[in-house]
């Protein structure tokens, strides 16, 4: 909304890595590119984002170029990227009641101690 990239991935995964490692923290890096990527080769994605997906990805470059998404497919964790942002695109449901962070904390500690 500010007309800024918060990269907010990079905050994600940064927190992420130390306690669950690159398996979970790379496709949170990753999510960006992935939505990019996505615009670039699913012809039907750009439709389904959200208004706060679209402005950000005029922010985060637009969609790939064919030379860009080559790129990034044959990255490491690129398939499992792609997963979390199609995730992360069908959790965006308007006016949807979800319960309170403290729901979560016993699944949170117990993915913590593995």
């Amino acid at each position: 909304m500010r007309g800024i990239d918060d990269q907010h991935e990079a905050i994600g995964a940064n927190y992420l890595l130390p306690n669950f490692g690159p398996a979970v923290a790379e496709p949170v890096q990753l999510h960006v590119p992935a939505k990019r990527y996505l615009c670039a080769t699913d012809p039907g994605y750009f439709g389904r984002l959200s208004p706060g997906s679209v402005r950000s990805l005029a922010l985060q470059g637009g969609a790939f170029t064919p030379a860009e998404a080559s790129v990034f497919q044959a990255l490491p964790f690129a398939a499992d990227a792609i997963r979390v942002r199609r995730w992360d695109e069908a959790a965006k449901v308007p006016a949807l009641e979800t319960p309170a962070l403290e729901h979560y904390r016993a699944t949170l500690l117990a993915a913590l101690r593995t």
